[in-house]
């Protein structure tokens, strides 16, 4: 039997304040608290999606053959793994999905790839460039900012060592 072909999607969640701004674009914004999303919240929001959009044929094609590869919530990104046959109805639809547990929310797809070794390599590419953004807004690196790239740091760091252990 031939092995299963997937595709792997590398997404970002950006939650949106009261006033429809995004939450990364200040620091002082992103110091407030964050909120509590599970892996399991984000996949009820995609199929509950995909089954208003497409009806029971799309959410059958996908209800076996979808799932969360890892999401980490200090980052803000994730992988989802989808059959190859089936992930048009993925990408079409998380752009449409806008709140999940009563958070305003705003899904980015940052890469769809065939294996997991080119999603780690875009995560990997994605992560450098926003630390590096990150330290150029810091004026100085007072001691709850270096916590804040710590975390960061971690957060990515565990989302690699996760994905690979797989």
């Amino acid at each position: 039997m031939p092995p299963v072909k997937r595709r792997y999607i590398l997404f970002r969640i950006d939650f949106l304040d009261l006033d429809g701004s995004s939450s990364s674009s200040s620091i002082k914004s992103q110091q407030k608290q964050r909120p509590i999303i599970h892996e399991g919240d984000l996949i009820h929001s995609v199929r509950d999606m995909i089954q208003k959009l497409y009806g029971d044929y799309g959410l059958a094609s996908i209800l076996f053959n979808f799932h969360a590869k890892k999401f980490d919530i200090t980052t803000r990104t994730g992988v989802f793994a989808v059959k190859r046959e089936s992930y048009k109805f993925l990408i079409t639809s998380l752009p449409l999905i806008q709140t999940i547990r009563n958070y305003s929310i705003r899904f980015t797809i940052l890469k769809i790839s065939g294996t997991i070794r080119g999603t780690l390599r875009s995560l990997q590419g994605y992560h450098g460039r926003m630390i590096h953004n990150y330290k150029k807004l810091l004026p100085e690196n007072s001691q709850q900012q270096q916590q804040q790239q710590n975390e960061i740091n971690k957060g990515y760091e565990s989302i690699v060592k996760s994905l690979t252990e797989n």
